[in-house]
């Protein structure tokens, strides 16, 4: 067996420690870096993480939207049944107006002969805060720094209202048969409620109003019908309504002769010019320096004129009505 001379043994080491990125071919294999370290080892990892984007809160508008539909909807429901007693003596409708009645104030907007709930509570925490909520959404609606300030105190009152009002109708019989509208009184004093925090919190803008507002009012109200009836005889017929109300369920017969007179008609068309008449008036006030005023001006004076006339001969066929009623049946 051959030895390797000492001398070549010893350079053959001393070149290894020497270059640490040398290359020895001893039989076709390669060292190549054995004391170079991977440096890409040591780079620390850095992950890329996108900004979130910051939860933007909902605007003040839709709230006031969701808060007038609480109220507005069950208000509606109580009204048209109040002011056509022929409909709102059957014992469904009947049903469906009690238990919303708790949310719905009283006062103005119902008859002296009011039945049901609304005839046996007087609603007045209801009545103010369906009327801070209007004022609410007005004063949303109207590019005002005045309007700007209302807004608080018309949410804040709003919602003591509706809380106040749901704490006295559970101590007077709002469970079971008003449940529902004691739920929504809840319901419309926690939305009231953040509306004034978030007033308080975030600056608010008033939005684009809409253009035809009058128009959707008066097609909407003449469409349907009963709200238009309902908003003629509000106006008109309180006497119409007091004889309707005093008639037991069994005179049919009667009710529908006084629901189809010619009197209806025209408590129709005035219900439907007074729709028309706010809500040109509403439209007015929000379109102040951002649209043109001329258009709802316009409708305005139409609908004012055509409530003039139609409310007049509205209140003679009513008070006719009345007088032939009491000649025929008394």
């Amino acid at each position: 067996m051959a030895r390797t001379p000492l001398l070549q043994q010893q350079r053959y080491r001393s070149g290894v420690r020497r270059t640490g990125s040398s290359s020895f071919d001893g039989g076709g294999a390669s060292i190549e870096g054995l004391t170079s370290a991977d440096e890409s080892l040591n780079t620390p990892i850095h992950q890329e993480v996108p900004d979130q984007p910051a939860k933007t809160p909902q605007p003040v508008d839709k709230y006031a939207r969701t808060l007038l539909a609480l109220v507005g909807i069950p208000t509606l429901v109580v009204f048209v049944g109040q002011w056509i007693p022929e409909l709102g003596r059957w014992s469904f409708f009947q049903t469906i107006s009690d238990q919303v009645a708790p949310v719905v104030g009283g006062g103005p907007i119902m008859p002296e002969s009011a039945f049901g709930w609304p005839g046996d509570h007087s609603g007045f925490l209801p009545t103010i805060g369906l009327l801070s909520v209007v004022v609410l959404r007005l004063s949303l609606q109207i590019k005002s720094d005045i309007a700007r300030i209302v807004v608080v105190p018309a949410a804040g009152s709003a919602a003591v209202s509706f809380a106040l009002g749901a704490v006295v109708a559970l101590f007077t019989g709002g469970i079971p048969d008003g449940t529902v509208g004691v739920l929504l009184s809840g319901l419309a004093a926690a939305v009231a409620g953040r509306i004034a925090y978030q007033v308080m919190s975030t600056p608010v803008d008033a939005p684009v109003p809409p253009r035809g507002l009058a128009s959707v009012a008066a097609i909407a109200t003449g469409v349907t019908v009963l709200p238009a009836i309902a908003l003629g005889r509000w106006a008109t017929a309180e006497p119409l309504v007091d004889v309707a109300s005093s008639l037991p369920r069994e005179n049919s017969d009667v009710f529908l002769w006084l629901f189809t007179d010619v009197a209806t008609l025209l408590q129709w068309v005035t219900g439907v010019a007074l729709a028309a008449f706010v809500a040109a008036l509403v439209e007015t006030a929000s379109s102040v320096g951002r649209h043109s005023l001329v258009r709802p001006i316009v409708v305005a004076v139409v609908a004012l004129g055509v409530l003039i006339v139609a409310g007049g001969a509205a209140a003679d066929a009513n008070t006719d009505v009345v007088s032939r009623f009491f000649a025929t049946y008394y």
